[in-house]
């Protein structure tokens, strides 16, 4: 029987430093940021077979979003004011951001932002057309 790794985000190569984004169902794991009620976005740097495989064992569903989700880090707050209507004090949040479903996160006046990456193209088009207008 042949396995079509391809076909399977997990399976695939990460490059060092590469970004694996696991949705988790059946609750919110401790490191995990909540997306839904009942789910979470939990980031791994690299291979995430190891966490996904301990999650699992805990009982939740995880699916691998890497090939779905684009990332896109953007700095300043007047930026992001601009872009969404999120509360910029109550994040990781999820919400519109540049008309398009995001999560969005925070560290230091930077911003990692996700969202569904058929939408890569506008998206990044509108913060380009918002950095233009703030310059």
């Amino acid at each position: 029987m042949s396995r079509l790794a391809f076909l399977s985000p997990d399976e695939a190569d990460v490059p060092p430093g590469g970004l694996r984004k696991l949705e988790v169902r059946g609750g919110i794991p401790e490191g995990a940021i909540a997306i839904g009620p009942s789910r979470g976005l939990v980031l791994v740097d690299g291979d995430a077979r190891p966490e996904r495989d301990r999650l699992t064992a805990l009982g939740y569903r995880v699916y691998d979003l890497t090939a779905g989700l684009v990332t896109l880090e953007v700095e300043g707050e007047q930026l992001m004011r601009r872009l969404t209507d999120l509360d910029l004090s109550q994040l990781p949040a999820a919400g519109k951001l540049a008309g398009v479903q995001a999560f969005v996160f925070e560290r230091n006046g930077e911003y990692r932002i996700f969202f569904p990456q058929e939408y890569g193209h506008s998206v990044v088009e509108v913060v380009r057309d918002v950095q233009a207008g703030l310059a």
